[in-house]
C-alpha cells in the first residue's frame, strides 16, 4: 500500500476528499498532508443537509495527530458553497469541526489526557501551548471533570 493511501485510511477521508500531496520536513520534524478534492463534486454545508456547488475555496491549516514522531499539519482549500437563504457557506469536512484549528482526532486525544493530567503536562506532551490545550478543555470538558 502506499503511503498516501495509508495516511487517507488513518484520517478516515472518504470521496471527495484525497492527499494531493505529502510535504516531509524531517529536521524540523514535520509534515503536512495536503488535501484535495474531486472537482465538480456537491458539498454538505454547515446547519443543512443540502448539497450545493463549490464556487471558492478558503486555505486552511489544521493541527492533527502526530504522526511517527513528527508533528502533523493538514491543509486543505475548503469549499465555499452559495445558501440559497444564508449566502456564503462553508462546507462541512469529515476531520474537523468548522472553525477549529485542530482535528477531531487531536482533540479527543487532549481531551483525554485533561481527564488525568494537568494542562501543562498535557500541552508538552500534544506539543500544543497551554492555551491552546486550555482552549479545548473548554469546549469539551464540564467543570465537574475538570481535574487539572
Amino acid at each position: 500500500m502506499r503511503e498516501k493511501e495509508i495516511l487517507e485510511k488513518r484520517l478516515g477521508l472518504t470521496a471527495p476528499w484525497n492527499i494531493e500531496k505529502v510535504d516531509h520536513q524531517m529536521r524540523e520534524m514535520r509534515i503536512t498532508l495536503r488535501l484535495t478534492h474531486q472537482p465538480f463534486w456537491w458539498f454538505r454545508y454547515q446547519g443543512y443537509d443540502a448539497e450545493r456547488p463549490s464556487h471558492d475555496h478558503g486555505q486552511r491549516p489544521w493541527r492533527h495527530l502526530d504522526t511517527c514522531g513528527d508533528v502533523a499539519r493538514i491543509e486543505a482549500g475548503v469549499p465555499r458553497v452559495d445558501c440559497p437563504k444564508h449566502g456564503g457557506r462553508q462546507a462541512r469536512f469529515s476531520w474537523a469541526e468548522p472553525c477549529r484549528r485542530f482535528t477531531f482526532w487531536l482533540e479527543a486525544r487532549t481531551i483525554f489526557w485533561l481527564k488525568v493530567a494537568t494542562i501543562n503536562a498535557v500541552s508538552d506532551e500534544m506539543k500544543t501551548t497551554s492555551d491552546q490545550a486550555s482552549g479545548i478543555r473548554e469546549l469539551e470538558i464540564s467543570p465537574e471533570q475538570d481535574r487539572a
